[in-house]
């Protein structure tokens, strides 16, 4: 599961939405599309929505979803480089993405896709679609301290649905299915922005409602209201 996920993240440089000159042998190339499973894991965030954490003193940090897509499809592509004038269509995904704005900390994503489980089988046979995952990732998450591992950047957390699942509550809410995503580094990490300190190693995330909280190295809690 972590192979294809990091297979994913790197194979998503190189693609994009269709452009005018892509050449494609067949019109009925593979789809990778979201399936009933994943509905549940998509969260139901909406665009203009407000979103509060507030820690045991008091204090708050609030974001703004700036948007949620509205169009999962996108096309696979290869090339449209500086050294080439068209792009060869491999096969189509969904994907979608949601941004969060504060106005001191800066943006944040999480994206998800259906992607296949083998890239270079799936692009070796356009017409024929072979098993898939669902993957997910927190992108810049801002006050995040990870250093390069696995699973874990300063810049992506990927959201690993096979950790064990815990409950947990905030503000009167009781939520079942929390993975508990941990840092492991007791330092922060520089920043040039002394609004956004990043020292968060510990991030709570509901499978079906999202980021639910965090704590920081300063002993401060942060729960979703």
């Amino acid at each position: 599961m972590k192979t294809t996920i990091l297979l994913f993240f790197l194979a998503i440089i190189t693609s994009c939405n269709k452009p005018d000159n892509i050449t494609n042998n067949s019109n009925k190339i593979a789809y990778y599309n979201f399936k009933d499973s994943d509905s549940e894991k998509l969260l139901p965030y909406t665009e203009n929505q407000q979103i509060i954490f507030k820690n045991q003193f008091g204090e708050e940090r609030v974001f703004k979803i700036t948007s949620v897509s509205k169009y999962y499809r996108n096309s696979y592509t290869v090339g449209m480089g500086f050294f080439t004038s068209y792009a060869a269509k491999y096969f189509d995904y969904d994907e979608k993405e949601i941004c969060f704005m504060n106005s001191l900390s800066g943006e944040f994503r999480i994206v998800f896709s259906r992607w296949p489980n083998n890239t270079e089988l799936a692009e070796s046979n356009l017409n024929y679609e072979y098993p898939s995952s669902f993957n997910g990732c927190i992108y810049y998450f801002p006050y995040w301290n990870a250093l390069p591992n696995q699973n874990y950047s300063e810049s992506y957390i990927i959201i690993d649905y096979m950790l064990n699942k815990t409950f947990m509550s905030s503000n009167g809410t009781i939520y079942n299915d929390v993975l508990k995503f941990v840092s492991n580094n007791n330092t922060p990490l520089p920043s040039s922005n002394l609004n956004c300190p990043k020292n968060v190693n510990v991030i709570y995330y509901d499978t079906k409602k999202g980021i639910i909280g965090f704590d920081d190295l300063d002993n401060k809690n942060w729960r979703l209201q």
